[in-house]
C-alpha cells in the first residue's frame, strides 16, 4: 500500500515538475527543528493533559509529529498537528512561537506531575520539507489529510 502511494505521489511530482512533496532530510543529530511537551493538570473533574510546542527553527511548520516513551524507551503516547488545515494566521507555526494544543482553559493551575518532554519524529515545513526519522510512519497520513 505505501509503495502505491509513494509510486502515485512521485508521479505527481514529476508531472507537475516538482519533487517537494517528497524530500526528507535523513534523520539528524542535531536538535529538533521544535520543542513538545505534554503537561498534565490536576483540575476538579481529574486531570487535563494538553501539549505544549515551541518552534525552535527558522522555517514554518505546517504540521508535526512527537512521541511520549515510558520508563523502558517504548513509544505508549503519539502526537499528531496539522496546522495548514486551521484558518489563518493559525494555519502553521511560526519561528519563535509557542502553543498549547488544546488551549489550555485552566489558569493558575500548577502541573501533577513533571512535565513530559515528548520525542519530535518527523516535522513537514510550510516550504514542504521534512526533518525527522518518521519511525511512526505518520508523514504518509500527515499528507494525506493535508
Amino acid at each position: 500500500m505505501q509503495t502505491h502511494i509513494l509510486r502515485v505521489l512521485a508521479t505527481a511530482a514529476f508531472r507537475i515538475g516538482s519533487a517537494t512533496g517528497l524530500t526528507a532530510q535523513p534523520p539528524s543529530q542535531d536538535q529538533p527543528p521544535i520543542e513538545v511537551e505534554l503537561i498534565t493538570l490536576r483540575v476538579p473533574e481529574g486531570q487535563e493533559r494538553f501539549w505544549r510546542v515551541k518552534n525552535v527553527s527558522q522555517k514554518d511548520v505546517s504540521a508535526y509529529v512527537a512521541c511520549v516513551p515510558n520508563e523502558t524507551g517504548l513509544c505508549t503516547l503519539t502526537h499528531a498537528t496539522v496546522y495548514v488545515m486551521a484558518p489563518a494566521p493559525r494555519n502553521r507555526l511560526r519561528p519563535g512561537e509557542t502553543r498549547e494544543e488544546p488551549r489550555a482553559k485552566i489558569i493558575g493551575a500548577a502541573p501533577t506531575n513533571p512535565v513530559v518532554r515528548a520525542t519530535v519524529d518527523w516535522v513537514l515545513f510550510a516550504d514542504g520539507s521534512a526533518w525527522g526519522p518518521d519511525t511512526r510512519k505518520q508523514s504518509l497520513w500527515t499528507r494525506g489529510v493535508i
